[in-house]
């Protein structure tokens, strides 16, 4: 029996007039769609009004050997899964590679539908050099060695790229001021969508600009490169 087809399905950031033709069509078409959250899903979903079967897979059961089998032996028997993530695309700084990997493995055939990037949008807008940056993703949360990756990221050349979850910002910008000396940084909140927001200055600057407001958007922050 052919197998069917893995498809990663990039969604949109925030707007959902961003979602491509390609990404509607995979979903529609699919025999089961993996999620991360299924209050996201089907909020995607209902918008497009498609209704499919959901099987949830997040960082809490993305590592579940019975659950990624169960669903490599759906796509051995001919069933085609598309899989997306709450926003953007999916096993990138989200759940997803240890599937990936095991469909590879069983050469189970996997498409990748592009679509809209949080990280491509916010290192064009920063005005920073593109043409080579680090991408850092989310850094440790414990304490020690949070520390130790700013001091490693701060002598780096290139323009650097962060995330993090939207209610730390605040306490994210003091680490940046502390262990990269005042650098200018880009910060876009909610990207994509109608109310969507830039920061730029130094750390000082923006610190001082924000003050005690508590940010609690989705945002990505790109800092500039060591010596530039």
């Amino acid at each position: 029996m052919k197998p069917g087809t893995l498809s990663i399905v990039s969604t949109p950031i925030g707007n959902p007039e961003d979602i491509t033709l390609r990404a509607i069509k995979s979903l529609i078409n699919a025999d089961f769609i993996i999620c991360e959250e299924l209050k996201e899903g089907r909020k995607l979903f209902s918008f497009f009004n498609i209704e499919k079967e959901i099987i949830r897979l997040n960082e809490h059961n993305s590592f579940d050997e019975l659950l990624l089998d169960d669903i490599c032996i759906k796509l051995s028997e001919g069933k085609n899964i598309s899989m997306i993530s709450d926003c953007g695309t999916p096993a990138f700084a989200d759940p997803g590679i240890e599937l990936i990997r095991k469909a590879v493995d069983l050469n189970i055939p996997v498409n990748f539908i592009p679509g809209a990037n949080s990280v491509i949008s916010a290192i064009v807008l920063s005005g920073f050099d593109t043409s080579r940056f680090y991408f850092v993703g989310f850094v440790s949360p414990k304490k020690d060695l949070r520390k130790l990756e700013f001091r490693k990221l701060s002598v780096i050349k290139r323009p650097v790229i962060l995330m993090e979850t939207p209610y730390r910002l605040n306490k994210l910008l003091y680490e940046l001021h502390e262990h990269f000396n005042d650098r200018r940084i880009f910060i876009g909140i909610n990207l994509t969508m109608n109310n969507e927001r830039h920061l730029r200055g130094f750390t000082s600057e923006i610190i001082s600009l924000i003050g005690h407001e508590k940010i609690k958007e989705e945002f990505v922050v790109v800092i500039e490169g060591y010596g530039n």
